[in-house]
């Protein structure tokens, strides 16, 4: 006798939309109407309403989760409302003619509008050192963005190089505690940055942690001004966790109950 297993395949599926103020207007009432058309798409889809699981993600100045994890069943489509800044545009005002490098990760889409936050990126570990090359050139103010796992991939020696030359650079490490792009693997720099950080010689008083909400916005864009103009090594460490490995663990969580 031949006996066929069938598997149930079920899916998840992250709906990440763009509420940022670019969206005001006619694209905020299109977003949310495409979002209530998806809803009604899925209630004739017999297949997906037994295997799908949907989230729905916003980003402005913050992400935010609009909708867990549900049954494709229980989807409803959120109201979506436009707003939003990022604190590192806000405080890049204040210093006009200033470069931002970026590396590569999530965070490279902030290159595109709404936010056009990045002045150019290349390649995994570059934005230190071509923020390096930039500040040395007297292209100033010069900001380097790079993930928390990618810094201590390949990030490190470049931010060691801008401490022995005491190069006029502030290093941005986005810390959400995992490796994001590739799968969730826990981050070697996880709970270590800031010894990292001060054992390659970047002085402590120039190692700010803040937490990136929108409710401390404008304190951070106080930090941002701070150590952009400060003349020398300085590092800011926005540290929250990874959305999709939040709605992971609480969805694990729940299941567990």
């Amino acid at each position: 006798f031949l006996v066929a297993v069938f598997a149930t395949v079920f899916v998840a599926a992250a709906l990440v939309v763009d509420n940022s103020t670019s969206m005001m207007g006619k694209p905020i009432d299109e977003l949310n109407m495409g979002l209530s058309e998806f809803g009604q798409a899925l209630q004739q889809d017999s297949l997906a309403l037994g295997r799908a699981e949907i989230t729905v993600i916003s980003f402005n100045s913050s992400v935010q989760t609009e909708m867990p994890f549900k049954p494709a069943s229980e989807y409803q489509a959120p109201e979506l409302a436009a707003g939003g800044l990022t604190a590192l545009n806000e405080a890049m005002k204040s210093f006009p003619g200033g470069r931002v490098f970026s590396d590569i990760g999530c965070y490279t889409l902030g290159a595109l509008p709404p936010f056009e936050a990045i002045y150019s990126t290349v390649d995994m570990g570059a934005s230190i050192t071509m923020a390096k090359g930039a500040s040395e050139a007297d292209l100033l103010p010069s900001v380097a963005v790079i993930g928390d796992s990618t810094f201590t991939h390949s990030g490190m020696t470049g931010l060691l190089d801008c401490c022995v030359d005491n190069a006029n650079v502030t290093v941005v490490i986005l810390d959400n505690e995992i490796t994001g792009m590739t799968g969730s693997q826990k981050s070697s720099a996880t709970g270590r940055l800031e010894s990292i950080c001060t054992g390659i010689g970047v002085d402590p008083k120039h190692i700010r942690v803040i937490n990136p909400l929108k409710k401390y916005f404008e304190e951070n864009v106080a930090v941002f001004k701070e150590e952009i103009g400060y003349k020398g090594v300085s590092v800011i460490i926005p540290r929250r966790e990874c959305i999709v490995a939040l709605n992971k663990r609480l969805k694990a969580a729940k299941k567990n109950k």
